[in-house]
């Protein structure tokens, strides 16, 4: 349409060059505040029974204290961008290393912010844990593109039980939000705005705790909330 109005007037070459040159910096000014979507970031409810976003720590300060244990090594707090984009800390969670919250949950919601170092970081995620760790789930994945999986595990088995699986799923490169919801053996799994998994457990295992670690890199994790649902 400019290049037929510049011949048929040409005495508005000057105008329309303007209108051009007006209408481009129109577009790129309206991509530059277009708003970036982000995860969703886990914020307290008031109802929770745990919310840890490691702000209370100091940087460089390890776990254990605020009521976690650890296993494999020592985690530590850093500070840098978070899930909001805003300067803040959060926990490093180096390969084999792990944190531990012990508790008899049920029926509840996990959910966290999380982040891999590099593209092989794998989480692990176990919850309904037992004290002394010889039954529970876990949620493994994260990998870029080789998905996740929801396992079981009880004493006297010889092998873990695979529940469900997300294949070649990638949550991203930054950070993602992630929930786990368990209601009556039923086992709910999101990522981001996906729900990626939803398994049935007919013979569910008894109330434990939790515990966080990764595998073959660092993962970040932020604004851990743990909520009870009865």
């Amino acid at each position: 349409m400019v290049e037929g109005l510049a011949k048929r007037f040409l005495w508005l070459p000057i105008l329309v060059g303007f209108f051009i040159l007006f209408s481009a910096s129109s577009c790129e000014m309206k991509v530059s505040l277009s708003p970036q979507l982000g995860p969703r970031v886990v914020s307290p409810a008031g109802t929770e029974d745990v919310f840890e976003d490691f702000e209370a720590y100091g940087v460089g300060q390890v776990l254990p204290s605020g009521g976690w244990s650890v296993f494999g090594g020592l985690p530590t707090v850093e500070e840098g961008i978070q899930a909001d984009g805003l300067i803040g800390k959060y926990l490093r969670v180096d390969s084999g290393q792990g944190i531990r919250r012990i508790g008899y949950w049920r029926d509840f919601i996990l959910e966290m912010n999380v982040k891999r170092s590099a593209p092989w970081s794998v989480l692990k995620v176990f919850f309904q844990l037992s004290d002394d760790a010889e039954e529970g789930y876990y949620l493994v994945g994260g990998a870029q593109d080789t998905g996740f999986s929801l396992y079981k595990f009880s004493k006297g088995e010889r092998r873990d039980v695979l529940l469900g699986r997300k294949e070649r799923f990638d949550p991203g490169g930054d950070w993602f939000y992630l929930g786990i919801e368990v209601s009556g053996g039923e086992i709910k799994v999101r990522v981001n705005d996906e729900e990626i998994l939803t398994v049935k457990d007919e013979s569910p295992l008894s109330p434990g705790g939790f515990a966080i670690a990764s595998e073959f890199d660092a993962i970040f994790c932020d604004n851990i909330r743990i909520e009870r649902r009865r």
